[in-house]
């Protein structure tokens, strides 16, 4: 046993059953492969019914209002529309719009039209059964403007149970005007006695018009209908920029039909050309420059060519469905005033907006009026420039004092160390200098400086006052000195690399000490001092140049220091038990004369109380350009 649940959607409800209506409902249930189902119908008489708006709204794109279907009120204003679409028939609806009246109605095909006065605010609608619905438009309607307004109402539900897989018959309501029937939420189908077509819809010229069977929707051309029940429809198809196309088609079961409808424009292909590359405006809305093509409703409307400074021209357009019209608008009449410049003695070139009139004093006529950009140049002074506003048959005057350009200039030169500077081969000191009135012409500037490599800076003077810094190069050196510690040791040696930090290795010893102190354990006698000292170091660091003249450094290595052997009763023993260990050392440069210097420094071994100066004379040897 099966269920189904059957939807009848009613326009109007009558109490009573209609015994005489035994119309076949043939149910094609293709999932479960059964080709004629039965019916058993409990109908419910239906109470009185309170009917709600679903939808309001404006249709920009319906033309009825002001070029198919136009009417007008008492007061010579064109009508707004509303359509209500609804199958409900108009005989059946009592309207009010509280006192602002209705125009006209009249009964469409799946719609009542309402031809209201512009302004009206709410309309009533009352129904001989269902009741009725007050609804307010949230806005008063304006004129020659179609609305769109969809009627509801609730649909009695009827749940059918087949017992067999016999044809049986269903009773139905009496007087079901327009009804439609969905089984299972099925796509809704008119009430028929079971028998289907097919029927393909075209609209011509243009596709993709909504297309309506019976007032109701059922989509877009081109539109395949694959089951339609037999016998006569009223097919509507509506589209904008088109007149509705309304045709009635008998539908046969045998044959596939094919219904074409030819839609009529409702707007004109308008073209229009401006002179003088002027704005196209239609009713104060730019459409293109020079030359526009397109489409308007039927109507009165403004067309006009814009030009900036320019007096308009201006035509009227009526514009008929269907028509072809060209419309040429003469250029637009220029709207002219003068200037009168004057820049006292000096003669300047006057231009307005880039194009040249002369030179001062001058008068020009017939400039466009609106702003204008008047530029005047002289030579030794500065160009003025100034926006100026023109006005029509006036002469404005323009008394203008030129201000003179500066013939000469001052450079401030300053450098990163104590350099020497020339301008122009000229020397001018060391900086900080300040070089004043100089010409405005093209300058070097060279900057010299000891330990430094020269720098060149090439430019032209500008008027005023102009910094001017020189970043030198520091020349990389080798440094080469010969270090001694009296009395520990008299001889080392130091080499290192630097430009504005470099490195050092430096190397100190007496290794005779060393030996005579092997000969010391074979008890060998001989004279001299009371004390003899042993000593030796190898050290490495860093150097930093501080001054042009100065630099310091340190570093730290391996280091020994001891006495080798001391005199006692005329007689040399042999000390054991040297200082040794890590040696730290820090000292200074100082270049005294071009290439030579002097350096001292201290140094430590093993943290011990032990320390000594160490002094030098050395080598700076600058080297060339490429290192």
């Amino acid at each position: 046993m099966h269920s189904y649940t059957v939807t009848i959607i009613a326009a109007k409800f009558t109490s009573e059953l209609c015994t005489a209506a035994n119309i076949e409902l043939m149910v094609n249930f293709l999932r479960q492969k059964i080709i004629i189902m039965s019916f058993f119908l409990s109908c419910f008489a239906a109470t009185a019914q309170q009917l709600a708006v679903e939808s309001f709204n404006a249709d920009e794109t319906d033309q009825a209002a002001h070029a198919a279907s136009p009417r007008k009120d008492q007061n010579d204003k064109v009508c707004a529309i509303v359509k209500v679409e609804t199958p409900l028939l108009l005989q059946d609806f009592t309207l009010d719009t509280a006192g602002t009246g209705i125009v006209h109605t009249e009964q469409k095909s799946g719609e009542i039209w309402i031809y209201l006065s512009p302004g009206t605010a709410q309309i009533t609608l009352a129904h001989k059964q269902l009741g009725a619905v007050s609804y307010k438009f949230g806005e008063a309607l304006k004129e020659a403007t179609a609305y769109a307004m969809k009627l509801k109402s609730e649909s009695t539900k009827t749940v059918v149970t087949d017992s067999s897989a016999a044809l049986q018959r269903m009773e139905v309501l009496r007087g079901v005007e327009g009804a439609t029937v969905s089984i299972d939420g099925a796509a809704p189908d008119t009430l028929t006695n079971g028998k289907f077509g097919k029927l393909t819809i075209n609209t011509q010229p243009e596709q993709g018009a909504d297309v309506f069977i019976d007032g109701v929707k059922r989509g877009q051309s081109p539109l395949i209908v694959e089951r339609i029940g037999i016998g006569k429809h009223t097919i509507r198809a509506e589209k904008a920029q088109f007149l509705p196309a309304t045709q009635e088609k008998n539908v046969t079961e045998s044959v596939a039909g094919t219904l074409t409808l030819k839609m009529t424009s409702s707007s004109a292909l308008i073209t229009i050309t401006a002179g003088g590359g002027a704005d196209i405006y239609v009713n104060d809305e730019k459409m293109a420059t020079a030359r526009w093509s397109g489409k308007l409703d039927s109507g009165k409307y403004r067309v006009e060519a814009r030009k900036p400074s320019h007096r308009s021209a201006v035509a009227t357009l009526v514009a008929k469905a269907g028509e072809k019209k060209t419309i040429a608008l003469a250029a637009p009449t220029p709207i002219y005033g003068s200037l009168s410049i004057k820049t006292g003695k000096v003669r300047a070139a006057v231009f307005v907006d880039g194009k040249r009139y002369g030179t001062t004093p001058a008068t020009v006529k017939r400039v466009l009026a609106g702003s204008r950009n008047v530029e005047l140049q002289a030579n030794g002074y500065h160009p003025y420039k100034q926006t100026v506003e023109v006005q029509k048959d006036t002469m404005l005057t323009m008394d203008v004092v030129l201000a003179k350009k500066d013939t000469t200039g001052t450079l401030v030169i300053s450098a990163n160390t104590k350099a020497k500077v020339s301008v122009n081969g000229e020397d001018k000191g060391y900086v900080p200098i300040t070089v004043d009135d100089l010409p405005l012409i093209r300058t070097e500037v060279l900057f010299t400086a000891d330990g430094y490599r020269p720098l060149m800076g090439v430019g032209v003077v500008a008027p005023g006052k102009t910094n001017v810094h020189g970043e030198m190069d520091v020349i990389p050196i080798i440094m080469l000195d010969y270090i001694m510690s009296p009395p520990t040791s008299y001889f080392g040696l130091s080499a290192g690399y630097c430009k504005s930090w470099g490195g050092y290795f430096q190397y100190r010893a007496d290794w005779k000490m060393e030996e005579k102190a092997n000969l010391m354990r074979i008890n060998e006698y001989f004279t001299g001092g009371q004390k003899k000292y042993f000593r030796a170091s190898t050290t490495a660091g860093g150097i930093l140049r501080l001054f042009d003249f100065m630099w310091i450094y340190g570093g730290m290595g391996y280091g020994k220091y001891g006495a080798v052997y001391q005199m006692k009763e005329n007689r040399a023993m042999y000390t054991a038990g040297l200082i040794k260990g890590l040696e730290l050392e820090f000292g200074a440069k100082f270049k005294v004369w071009k290439i030579f210097s002097v350096s001292a420094g201290y140094s430590t071994i093993a943290w011990s109380d032990f320390g000594e100066l160490h002094f030098g004379v050395g080598l700076m040897i600058p080297l060339p350009e490429y290192f």
